[in-house]
């Protein structure tokens, strides 16, 4: 079998950033080691218990069965401006998501005066994230005005602030090359995407950046090098 080496952008990448080279390299080479918990079911069996999934090895195999499934060849093009968001561990990924909520709801948090109604957007949001909705969200240089996002539809439960900072960042992934979004979803939530197809998708690209661009300014400039 022939390998194809690979780019020479990549190369010089190990040499400077070599933990953004790492990451680009699991990420494209091994999804069972992000794949989200609640997505297992949409490729495997739940026949394969935990222990299966705890194993590197086992790992491995799982991860080209999962590639084979999405069919997305690799991405090793290390100047894409998606890299700093689709490279997030899902911890990581969570806050952004309250954070982009924060940024679509921050006027409306800022006209707050009853104390109750404050508590409740603190309570919705988190207090980091209520935080950012007050002080820093107004100076992004992208906004949204999506009212009251939390009552969702007519007689629904009340939706979740990471459940709207999913459907912005999964909208935001239309915009991704096809091996990268295909990849990135899997480390969302089954059901993520939800209430997405609604939301313009280069907007929402633009507000995602720039909330992470807010949020996490070292990540991004570590990528700066990349683009050069």
């Amino acid at each position: 079998m022939k390998v194809t080496p690979p780019p020479a952008e990549l190369v010089r990448l190990v040499g400077a950033q070599p933990e953004v080279a790492r990451a680009i390299c699991i990420f494209n080479q091994n999804p069972a080691d992000y794949l989200d918990s609640s997505r297992r079911s949409d490729f495997f069996s739940k026949r394969i218990g935990d222990a299966l999934w705890d194993s590197p090895r086992s790992r491995s195999h799982l991860s080209r069965l999962i590639l084979e499934r999405i069919g997305a060849s690799p991405c090793l093009e290390v100047a894409r401006t998606e890299w700093p968001v689709a490279l997030l561990e899902r911890d990581r990924i969570d806050r952004l998501a309250r954070h982009v909520a924060a940024a679509l709801v921050g006027a409306r948090v800022r006209r707050c005066v009853s104390r109750a109604e404050v508590l409740k957007w603190r309570d919705w949001l988190s207090q980091e994230a209520h935080e950012f909705a007050l002080t820093r969200a107004g100076l992004l240089p992208v906004t949204a005005d999506v009212g009251d996002p939390r009552q969702g539809h007519a007689g629904g439960e009340e939706v979740t602030a990471l459940q709207v900072g999913y459907a912005w960042i999964a909208a935001a992934t239309r915009v991704w090359p096809d091996s990268i979004r295909k990849r990135f979803m899997l480390k969302l939530p089954a059901g993520s995407s939800q209430g997405a197809d609604a939301i313009d998708g280069a907007l929402a690209s633009r507000l995602v950046t720039s909330v992470l661009t807010n949020l996490e300014s070292r990540w991004c400039s570590s990528f700066a090098t990349t683009r050069g």
